[in-house]
C-alpha cells in the first residue's frame, strides 16, 4: 500500500478513535496499515510507523482532552499512572530490540487477542459491571504495566485499562475521561524512550500529506453527534472484520 493512502486512513481511525465512535482500537487498525506501507519501493519500519503513529494519537490527544476536562478521577490513576512507567520501558525496549518481521508477528497474535476481547466484550462488561468487587493496589499496578507494554509495543493497551475501569462502578463519563487522561500521560511517557530508541526517525514521512492531519479533528468533533445513530452491531462487526484483516496480513509477512 502506498504510504500516503495508508497515513491518510491511518489518521481517519485516529479521529474516529478519538471521538468516541471506534473506542480505543483506532490504533491497532492504524498501525498495520502504516507497517505494511511502502515510499518508492521501501517499506517503513514496524518503529518507524509506531513512532508516526504515535504523533497523530498525540494531536488527536490535544482535541479529546478538553470534550472530558477534569471528568477524571485520580484515584484510579495513583496506582495505574506509576506502573505504566515501567510497562513502557520494558514494552519500548522490545519494540527497539526486534527485528521489523518479528515485531510484525507480535502485532499480529496482539491484535486477534484484540479480536478476542472485542468479540468477548459484551459478556465482560456485563459480568465485570455486576461483579462483587474490593480494589487492592495491586490492582491498579497490574493494569498500569500491561496497559503500559501494550501501549509502548502496539498502541494495544486499552483493554487492561478498561477491564479495570468497568469493575469501579462509576459514570459513563467519569469513565471516558480517566480512560483518556491516562492514555494523554502514557503517550508523553512514551516520548523519551521513543527518541531515545530511534522510533521517531521517519516522523518526517509525515510531510508528504500534511493536510491530512486535519482529518483528525474533523472527525474528532465530526464523531460526537452521529455516536448514538449508528449501528453498533453492523459497525462492531465491521471493526472486527478490519482487525481480522490487519491480523492474517500481519502474520502472513
Amino acid at each position: 500500500m502506498d504510504f500516503t493512502l495508508a497515513f491518510v486512513l491511518a489518521c481517519v481511525f485516529v479521529g474516529l478513535s478519538k471521538g468516541g465512535l471506534i473506542g480505543p482500537i483506532g490504533g491497532t487498525l492504524a498501525l498495520p496499515l502504516l507497517v505494511q506501507a511502502t515510499y518508492n519501493g521501501a517499506a517503513i519500519t514496524v518503529q518507524g510507523a509506531t513512532g508516526v503513529l504515535l504523533a497523530l494519537l498525540m494531536i488527536g490527544d490535544v482535541f479529546a482532552i478538553p470534550a472530558f476536562w477534569r471528568a477524571w478521577d485520580w484515584r484510579y490513576l495513583r496506582y495505574t499512572l506509576p506502573a505504566a512507567v515501567v510497562g513502557v520501558a520494558l514494552g519500548t525496549w522490545v519494540l527497539v530490540s526486534l527485528d521489523s518481521t518479528t515485531l510484525k508477528h507480535i502485532l499480529g497474535v496482539v491484535t486477534l487477542l484484540l479480536i478476542v476481547y472485542k468479540v468477548a466484550n459484551t459478556a465482560m462488561v456485563r459480568y465485570l459491571q455486576q461483579a462483587a468487587y474490593a480494589h487492592r493496589p495491586w490492582h491498579g499496578i497490574l493494569t498500569g504495566v500491561t496497559s503500559g507494554i501494550g501501549s509502548a509495543l502496539a498502541n494495544t493497551g486499552g483493554p487492561p485499562m478498561t477491564a479495570y475501569m468497568l469493575l469501579q462502578k462509576m459514570s459513563p463519563r467519569t469513565f471516558v475521561g480517566t480512560q483518556t487522561l491516562f492514555f494523554v500521560i502514557v503517550n508523553w511517557i512514551k516520548v523519551p524512550g521513543y527518541v531515545a530508541g530511534g522510533v521517531f526517525n521517519d516522523l518526517g514521512m509525515i510531510g508528504l500529506a500534511p493536510w491530512a492531519l486535519l482529518l483528525i479533528p474533523l472527525l474528532v468533533f465530526g464523531s460526537r453527534p452521529i455516536i448514538h445513530r449508528v449501528n453498533h452491531t453492523v459497525f462492531d462487526w465491521l471493526i472486527t472484520g478490519l482487525l481480522l484483516w490487519a491480523a492474517v496480513s500481519l502474520l502472513t509477512v
